[in-house]
């Protein structure tokens, strides 16, 4: 039998492992073989090498990703036996909070709406739908009504500078009002990076001749800056003011510009 032929007798799943020299002086080498486990072992070695990788690729992939994101309302309705109206703001983020319950109340004659407190900075668990479902049943939709989205008149009240880790950001306070008659009296908005404030949505009251606005802006300084939207009761009185928008840690430098 020539040399570094397979024998035929070998043993039942061996392999044969390829020798680097000939065969010296014409005498064959011992056949030599190796046993499954060793592949299996080198498998092994070869699966901790890749979950090493990914855990190490996974490790660094949060740092260069996006946390934040824009703010989202949504209308629920109307509960005519309380005089209330209500919002849900979606926080389109990697935070995993359930979305926050807005409420404004017309017997206490404010256009701006406030977080129900169950409802900040909680998961969607079982207590939080619960109290859902109980605030949605008596509700009744908003009606929604077309409108332009820009203003007639905007003017920049305020105007300062806003230092975080994402460096040096202006900030806008922009007041706007009338929007086709829409909004007679005005609303102030906190704006970030970009002085431009539309209501891109209006929803009316049923039965009643109260207006409610969407107002869309930039109104949070993380990142790129995102959008944050706000629903806001319009003022009839063109003497009302309504402001709106986060208001961000006070910066060192500030100026102040009016119109």
């Amino acid at each position: 039998m020539p040399p570094h032929r397979v024998p035929r007798d070998r043993p039942s799943g061996l392999r044969r492992r390829v020798w680097d020299s000939p065969p010296m002086n014409g005498t064959p080498l011992p056949r030599a073989w190796t046993t499954p486990a060793v592949g299996a072992t080198r498998a092994r070695v070869r699966r901790i090498m890749v979950v090493m990788a990914l855990a190490l690729s996974a490790a660094v992939r949060p740092a260069l990703a996006s946390n934040g994101g824009p703010d989202l309302v949504e209308s629920l309705g109307w509960n005519p036996a309380t005089r209330e109206i209500f919002f849900r703001v979606h926080h389109v983020n990697e935070s995993g909070d359930a979305p926050t319950i807005l409420r404004l109340s017309l017997s206490r004659g404010t256009g701006q709406f406030q977080p129900l407190k169950w409802s900040v900075d909680v998961r969607q668990d079982s207590t939080y739908r619960t109290k859902v479902r109980g605030l949605t049943r008596p509700l009744v939709p908003l009606r929604e009504r077309s409108s332009t989205t820009i203003p007639q008149t905007s003017d920049v009240a305020v105007l300062d500078t806003l230092k975080n880790d994402y460096g040096l950001w202006p900030h806008y306070r922009v007041r706007v009002t009338w929007f086709n008659g829409a909004c007679i009296g005005r609303v102030e908005v906190n704006t970030y990076r970009d002085t431009s404030v539309r209501m891109i949505r209006l929803y009316q009251v049923p039965g009643r001749e109260d207006l409610v606005g969407v107002f869309s802006f930039r109104g949070i300084p993380s990142e790129f800056g995102y959008e944050d939207q706000v629903p806001v009761l319009l003022p009839t009185d063109k003497r009302a003011v309504v402001r709106i928008g986060r208001e961000w840690p006070q910066p060192p430098h500030s100026q102040d510009h009016r119109d």
